[in-house]
């Protein structure tokens, strides 16, 4: 039992970091145009292109929340509220 919230918290805290890396990436992009991340392999693996798709702010695209409300959060910033979650559950 002791291996498997172990393991579920090493997990987690690799999800915390990917999601902390990508929201990194979003904002640099919107601050610097020309901003090439090192996750842009080539024109067809580009995850640049897939932050300024409006599937990056899924409440909005869903018609949850409109588009620039206070909640229309981007999926690294929904990941981390999701980790959090996992992690802080009992």
């Amino acid at each position: 039992m002791l291996t498997r919230i172990v393991v579920l918290v090493i997990f987690d805290f690799i999800g915390v970091g990917v999601a902390m890396y990508t929201w990194h990436i979003e904002n640099m992009l919107t601050t610097f145009p020309g901003y090439q991340p090192a996750c842009d392999i080539s024109g067809f693996a580009s995850c640049s292109k897939v932050f300024k798709t409006p599937y990056a702010h899924i409440l909005s695209h869903w018609g949850i929340v409109p588009p620039g409300h206070t909640l229309d959060w981007s999926l690294p910033q929904l990941a981390l509220v999701y980790f959090a979650v996992i992690l802080l559950y009992p």
